[in-house]
This record gives structure tokens, C-alpha cells and sequence, in this order.
């Protein structure tokens, strides 16, 4: 499998956005850029936010090489429409309950998005960066099938770029592993879904991260504050980017280049 040599995440959309000129919002969007290409990560709930913010970055959206839609929540899925004109004959890679009634005008976007691709299996649509077999929330409360993307960083390892982790941070962290056996994980970014998780729950979390020696974590959106509170202090240096902010979170406007 071939390797991915430079990646820089950008977040787009988020709750947070501690500076000017840039617009928070519920949901979550990332702009992944892997070797020359750039894909888009989930659209966040509004495409005004998406939209201003990544002006305010310099991207025209209508750039990307392709468009992932990690799940069809309207927090992750919201403001594709409002976009669709701009990528609707880009690669889009969506579960198989795309275009349902939690997505969003899902009836208009059938008929605007002509080049979609279910992940029925895990497929790597660059060198390097792979999108995951999809599969159903653990949670009966948050009904959804989910994917994500990992990318293989040339002399580092994987880096899991997750949308809200309903199938659960623990077996996705446990599904990698055996997917990309001996490859180590350096990085976990986005949201984790841990704003209503018990404290032995968050515990049992930072006692995996430490266990695999996940360097980097770069959390946000879902994840809650109190699992941000514990995974800063629990684990100082795989969070220090994002302690270091004003949020304490992977907040919009900020990107990391690994």
C-alpha cells in the first residue's frame, strides 16, 4: 500500500472560532490535503459557515479532488447543498444511508450529485489515504452508518480522521489495528463522541490512547468538555497543540501539518 508523504488538516467549521473573521457553528468540516490533493471532510451544518470560512482561508471549495461525507447527520451533512453546485461532479464517498431524511434536502441532492460512490468497502480513493468499510452506530440514540479515513503517514503511521466515532472510538481504534496490522496509529483527529460518556468511560479511553502510544490527539466537535478536560491532563503532550489554544479544542480556523 503506498504511503502518504506530506498532510496538513485544516478544520473549516466548528463550534469554536475564538478569532475574527472566522464563524463557528455545530457540526463539524475539514479540509484534508494529502501529497497535492484535497478533499473535503464533511460540510459542517450550514454551507454560509462552511462557505465564509473557507474564503477567509483563501480555498475555493470548487478545488477539492473529492468530497467525504463521514455520516449523514445534518451537523456533518448540512451544508452540502449549499455547495453542491461547487463539487456536485467531484468523487463523493458517502454510507450506504446517504441521501435518507436526516440528510438534508437529501431529494435534491440525488439529482445534483452525479459521482457517488458508497463505501461498501474499505477503498483507498489516493496513495495513502483509504476510506473505511462503513458500519452502524453502537448508540440506538444517534441511528447512523459511519465511515472514516485514515491516512499512512510515510514515517509515522496512521492518522484516523474520524467525523463523530458512533461506532465507537474503542473498536475503531481495535478495527485499524487489524486492517493495518503492525502499522502503529500516530494520530487521532476530530470528534469522538464523548459528550455524554461516564468518567470510567473516558478513563478506559486515555488508558487506550496511552496503551497504542498515540502521539497526537487533536479532538474536537462531539468529544465534551469534560473528555477534552481529561485527555489534556491525562495525556499533556499527545494534546498540546490543542491545549495551547484558546478553546482547547481542534477549533475552526486552525491546522496542523504533520
Amino acid at each position: 500500500m503506498s504511503k502518504v508523504t506530506n498532510l496538513k488538516i485544516t478544520c473549516l467549521s466548528e463550534e469554536s472560532a475564538p478569532r475574527l473573521p472566522f464563524w463557528g457553528a455545530h457540526g463539524l468540516s475539514f479540509l484534508i490535503e494529502a501529497d497535492g490533493k484535497k478533499i473535503l471532510f464533511d460540510t459542517g451544518s450550514y454551507s454560509d459557515v462552511l462557505s465564509h470560512n473557507s474564503q477567509s482561508l483563501n480555498f475555493d471549495l470548487s478545488t477539492i479532488d473529492a468530497f467525504f461525507l463521514s455520516h449523514t447527520h445534518d451537523d456533518h451533512s448540512g451544508g452540502l447543498f449549499g455547495i453542491s453546485n461547487d463539487i456536485k461532479d467531484k468523487p463523493m464517498y458517502c454510507t450506504s444511508d446517504a441521501f435518507s431524511d436526516r440528510m438534508p434536502e437529501s431529494e435534491e441532492l440525488k439529482k445534483i450529485m452525479t459521482n457517488v460512490n458508497i463505501i461498501s468497502h474499505d477503498k483507498e480513493i489516493f496513495p495513502g489515504v483509504i476510506v473505511i468499510k462503513e458500519e452502524k452506530s453502537i448508540n440506538p440514540k444517534y441511528p447512523v452508518n459511519e465511515s472514516f479515513i485514515v491516512a499512512d503517514l510515510e514515517g509515522k503511521g496512521l492518522i484516523l480522521i474520524l467525523g463523530c466515532s458512533h461506532p465507537g472510538i474503542e473498536h475503531i481504534i481495535d478495527r485499524v489495528k487489524l486492517i493495518f496490522e503492525g502499522i502503529p496509529i500516530h494520530a487521532i483527529v476530530g470528534g469522538l463522541h464523548l459528550k455524554d460518556s461516564s468518567d470510567e468511560e473516558i478513563a478506559r479511553l486515555v488508558s487506550l490512547i496511552k496503551k497504542e502510544k498515540i502521539q497526537i490527539v487533536l479532538a474536537n466537535h462531539c468529544t465534551g468538555f469534560k473528555a477534552l478536560k481529561e485527555l489534556s491532563t491525562e495525556l499533556p503532550e499527545a494534546t498540546k497543540f490543542i491545549t495551547d489554544t484558546v478553546t482547547g479544542s481542534f477549533h475552526t480556523g486552525k491546522e496542523y501539518i504533520f
